[in-house]
């Protein structure tokens, strides 16, 4: 899949291989781990009991990039190996890459101060374990539940955005009160009432 090639390009991972890159990925997407493979609903772990103790404690997006070049991997080379879980059909890791990679370059960017994600852009960061997680719906008796999760996720960011621009105004105008000459009580009394 071209797709796991293009985030392997871009994530430069010490070593080549599917736990290097979606360690890559995951730490990429770090500030915006939001759901633990253990914690997801849908998203299971490997087979393998080996590989399954460590995954539990995973985010979700990282067993994501590790299914997505597993995937790859078993076309280019083995054919799939049963000890490994799917999560994701092919279909839907191609959608996951579509929407991932240009927040990848960005948070890539951003890592080495050429750009600076908008509250929009961070909401959807933070949604995405839980767009992994959800369910991709069964045609119009079963919508999927991403534009929902999506739009929770960038609403909730642009409230914390103007509660955090309303605290900065306040703070502000406290600084700019304290700051002001106070009048002495003295001053303002009327004569005659010593």
């Amino acid at each position: 899949m071209l797709s796991a090639m293009a985030f392997e390009r871009l994530l430069e991972p010490a070593t080549s291989g599917t736990l290097s890159i979606a360690e890559s990925f995951a730490k990429l997407w770090m500030p915006y781990a939001r759901l633990k493979l253990v914690d997801a609903k849908r998203i299971k772990p490997d087979h393998n009991a080996k590989f399954a103790a460590e995954q539990k404690a995973w985010p979700v997006h990282r067993k994501w990039m590790k299914e997505l070049y597993d995937a790859r991997s078993s076309m280019a080379h083995r054919g799939p190996r049963s000890e490994f879980s799917q999560n994701w059909e092919q279909w839907q890791h191609l959608v996951v890459a579509a929407f991932t990679y240009p927040f990848a370059v960005k948070l890539k960017l951003s890592g080495a101060g050429f750009y600076h994600l908008n509250d929009r852009e961070m909401g959807a960061c933070e949604a995405l374990d839980e767009l992994l997680d959800s369910h991709w719906g069964k045609g119009w008796k079963k919508p999927p539940e991403w534009p929902k999760i999506l739009s929770n996720s960038e609403n909730m960011r642009a409230i914390k955005a103007v509660v955090r621009s309303a605290i900065e105004e306040s703070s502000q105008a406290k600084l700019a009160r304290s700051a002001a000459p106070h009048r002495r009580r003295a001053d303002h009394v009327c004569s005659g009432y010593d």
